[in-house]
């Protein structure tokens, strides 16, 4: 007797995989605003340094098409539209002056875990955000529900201050605790539009330059 083995259910698998990844694909196609001008005018975006690496994780969103799901995946996972995989550009300082290596570009992710995630994913660093404060506390002055037209704020003055707001209508939350020594703490999207997340245990004051 001759067994047939019928395929039909994994047919039906790989469809609904190639049909999520697709859906997902196009998702974010959306909501990373992909057009030429959605990168940051703060970075000055260079032609990539020749690496393999570049291969497999792209430059910039804009030379991703709708329908590439990997691609798409290693960008938003490991990618950095504004300062590069390896940190090259002059927007990232003295690294741009280190010669590119595979150990350089982990180094980099690690310094800027999700970048493109927390920027173009789920942030909105490609557009211009508001800033609204439900409440302002710094020694400088207290603010209630202040709006403004550009987010400039991640913590409430110099000194000691908290701040609960908005930027960009996504909620933001910043304290800052200065004693002597400093303890530094936010969560939420900053005022750029990408979402941030800090915790500093307390350190010693710089001392000012005289």
């Amino acid at each position: 007797m001759i067994t047939t083995i019928r395929f039909y259910p994994y047919l039906y698998v790989l469809r609904r995989f190639f049909s999520a990844s697709a859906f997902i694909a196009v998702i974010l196609f959306v909501l990373t605003g992909c057009n030429k001008h959605s990168v940051s005018e703060e970075a000055v975006v260079v032609e990539p340094q020749p690496h393999w690496l570049y291969n497999y994780i792209p430059r910039h969103r804009n030379e991703i098409r709708w329908y590439q799901m990997g691609k798409w995946a290693t960008w938003a996972l490991f990618g950095n539209d504004d300062d590069g995989i390896f940190g090259e550009e002059i927007t990232a300082g003295n690294w741009c002056d280190k010669k590119i290596s595979v150990k350089r570009a982990a180094k980099w992710a690690m310094r800027n875990p999700l970048h493109n995630f927390n920027f173009y994913v789920i942030g909105s660093a490609y557009k211009s955000n508001s800033e609204f404060a439900i409440l302002s506390l710094s020694a400088e002055r207290a603010q209630l529900f202040h709006y403004e037209k550009e987010g400039k704020t991640v913590f409430a003055g110099k000194g000691t201050g908290l701040w609960i707001g908005f930027h960009g209508w996504k909620p933001f939350v910043s304290l800052r605790i200065n004693y002597g020594r400093v303890f530094e703490m936010y969560v939420g999207w900053r005022e750029r539009g990408n979402f941030g997340l800090k915790f500093c245990l307390a350190r010693k004051q710089k001392k000012e330059a005289s």
